[in-house]
């Protein structure tokens, strides 16, 4: 159930020599500063939730980051499936084109275009995300079964995996900072 899940927000990262050799190791496999600086923003978060006590190795979590924001979801149930995704609401869209290519297919069309671009994209990310069986895939393997806009959350909706499990799914903006994000959340329907 969405309303379970704890979200947990960073806009500055941990130094630099906080950090052990095979997280550095880690952070600097990315060729660009940019992905490096939200690798980094998404460890700290990450090392800061799990040394706090909120967050159990049984709990499910998943973690997005983007330009100046790290999101960590945290479900309380050990067996539930959760994703989350967070794109800077500066970032460009991708072209109609392309969003229709990387992760729609022809049945969502219509119901898309309720979307922002990029929000329809953040959604797809949150869902491929909450699917255990996402390896080898893309995230237009996950299909939308519909679009609901909401005042208070903005969109939400059902989903389902290509194995037939539904998913449901959250859409809002968030702001941080005097910054805008787009923000999704889903997890498995229990």
């Amino acid at each position: 159930m969405l309303s379970s899940i704890q979200l947990h927000f960073a806009t500055t990262p941990s130094p630099l020599q906080t950090f052990s050799a095979e997280e550095m190791k880690h952070f600097t496999s990315y060729s660009h500063e940019s992905a490096r600086q939200q690798a980094l923003l998404g460890m700290s978060l990450k090392r800061q939730i799990l040394g706090s006590g909120v967050q159990t190795l049984l709990s499910p979590m998943s973690l997005s980051h983007t330009q100046g924001l790290a999101v960590l979801a945290v479900h309380p149930e050990a067996h539930q499936c959760i994703g989350v995704d967070v794109e800077h609401c500066r970032r460009a869209d991708p072209s109609p084109k392309a969003l229709q290519w990387l992760c729609l297919d022809d049945s969502e069309k219509a119901m898309i275009q309720q979307l922002p671009p990029l929000g329809a994209w953040c959604v797809k990310e949150a869902l491929w995300k909450a699917w255990r069986l996402n390896a080898n895939t893309v995230i237009k393997v996950m299909r939308l079964l519909d679009v609901t806009p909401s005042l208070a959350e903005g969109f939400s909706g059902k989903a389902q995996a290509p194995t037939g499990e539904l998913f449901e799914w959250s859409l809002r903006t968030h702001h941080e900072a005097r910054e805008a994000y787009y923000l999704s959340l889903a997890c498995l329907q229990v």
